[in-house]
């Protein structure tokens, strides 16, 4: 296998749905974070819909 076909891959993932922005110290530079820093933001629209 040549050098061209190796794919880095990360050694540590984390799976985060609140803050992702402070995982980065435990999975490392190499690592990868899976996040969704905008959770709950549609909340006051949901509220809006459900009151109607």
């Amino acid at each position: 296998m040549s050098d061209a076909a190796v794919i880095a891959t990360p050694e540590a993932v984390t799976v985060e749905a609140g803050a992702s922005g402070s995982w980065w110290k435990y999975v490392g530079l190499n690592g990868g974070i899976v996040g969704l820093d905008s959770f709950g933001a549609s909340a006051p629209n949901l509220r809006r819909a459900l009151a109607n």
